[in-house]
């Protein structure tokens, strides 16, 4: 893994918030890490993925400022697109870049169906 947290702050527009990104770099690690994407992608493409995961992540806990206004404060947030990774661009390209699927197969919901039941 070669995502860093000065990577991550080059593409996340709320950057000035972000010390440290290694949380949300080891948690995209260990997503893409949980499926077989390894044997799909090259190593660069797997870092694109875990960078753009990462600042998705991130904006999670870290909502991008849209607006900022100084005298008797006021600060405003980016609205929220969807759902999902939906939510927020980083996600957007995130799903752009697993053109494959193979990451983004393992978030679907299971449907079980057994004696005329769907769980």
């Amino acid at each position: 893994m070669s995502v860093t947290t000065s990577e991550l702050n080059q593409i996340l527009d709320n950057a000035d918030q972000l010390t440290d990104g290694t949380s949300f770099i080891d948690t995209a690690e260990a997503i893409i890490s949980s499926t077989s994407a390894s044997s799909y992608y090259d190593a660069d493409h797997l870092d694109k993925m875990r960078l753009w995961l990462a600042a998705h992540l991130a904006c999670a806990k870290l909502p991008p400022k849209t607006g900022k206004k100084t005298g008797k404060s006021s600060e405003s947030y980016q609205q929220v697109l969807g759902t999902g990774l939906n939510s927020t661009r980083y996600g957007q390209v995130f799903k752009m870049l697993d053109y494959k699927g193979y990451i983004l197969r393992r978030s679907k919901p299971v449907t079980i169906k057994a004696m005329g039941y769907t769980a």
